[in-house]
């Protein structure tokens, strides 16, 4: 009888020592996860301290929360955020769109999952080309190296520290219907496509297809103003105009329509793109 009972309280101690030990194991594990993700919380793609107000995040953040491909958890089409330019001026940023994998990018890592487009024209007007020629698309247009020379250094420094750069697509023009040229862009404006979600005067979707996400909503308008001005302008699409030598597509100020315009025109205004 007496043997019995020292046996249970035997294996009621093992018992006891193993369950301490277990718990003892759960307590150290909870620790270290606790200081492993303290330790990382910088990277992590989302976490508390992601503001769901867009203009509250710094660009650093915002980068890396489309980079994760999360943002719509955060943000809406739509959203903005104000920036400003080495030209003096304060523009805004618009989220115009969220498609996962749009654009790839251009050092072979991955693919882009928003863009954003400025909200007013910029206060200077741009030539495509400063001779009426839309020959080899926008990939060998002087407006496009100007875009990612000048006005590209006007930027602020945590944002070009962050912007990846991308192959956007266009028309090869010179008078065809078909045919695709791609660049590498850190600074873009957008194809036909992209704006209308249609084809009128471009090559088509193969340019750019969806279409970014804003410009289908119903309270979304494609008629911008020059910064630091009430009056609309018309701005520069990438696409060429299909079957046209002279001319690249446009967006018409006075109501938002596309337009064709001959590329060396010196009054038409820019609204850049970028993508994350």
């Amino acid at each position: 009888m007496v043997q019995n009972q020292n046996r249970k309280k035997r294996i009621l101690g093992i018992f006891g020592i193993l369950l301490s030990i277990l718990l003892l194991i759960g307590s150290v594990g909870a620790l270290f996860s606790v200081f492993r993700n303290k330790d990382n919380e910088e990277d992590l793609p989302y976490s508390s301290s992601v503001s769901t107000v867009f203009a509250e995040n710094s660009w650093k953040t915002i980068a890396k929360v489309f980079k994760a491909g999360v943002a719509d958890r955060y943000w809406n089409l739509g959203d903005t955020k104000e920036i400003e330019l080495s030209d003096g001026y304060t523009y805004e940023v618009q989220i115009v769109d969220m498609t996962p994998n749009r654009y790839a990018l251009s050092d072979g890592t991955g693919y882009s999952n928003g863009v954003l487009q400025f909200v007013q024209c910029l206060s200077t007007t741009y030539q495509m080309n400063s001779s009426a020629t839309n020959a080899g698309g926008y990939a060998e247009c002087s407006g496009r190296v100007e875009l990612n020379t000048t006005i590209y250094n006007q930027l602020p420094n945590d944002l070009k520290a962050v912007i990846p750069e991308v192959s956007v697509a266009s028309g090869i023009g010179g008078g065809t219907t078909s045919g695709i040229s791609e660049s590498n862009n850190k600074l873009f404006i957008p194809s036909e496509y992209e704006i209308f979600g249609e084809r009128t005067l471009s090559i088509g979707d193969s340019e750019g297809s969806p279409q970014f996400g804003y410009y289908s909503l119903p309270n979304s308008t494609r008629i911008k103003t020059k910064v630091g001005s009430d009056s609309s302008a018309h701005w520069w699409l990438r696409s060429p105009y299909s079957g046209y030598s002279a001319h690249f597509c446009a967006v018409r100020g006075e109501n938002g329509n596309v337009s064709g315009l001959q590329a060396d025109y010196t009054s038409i205004s820019v609204c850049p793109c970028f993508a994350f």
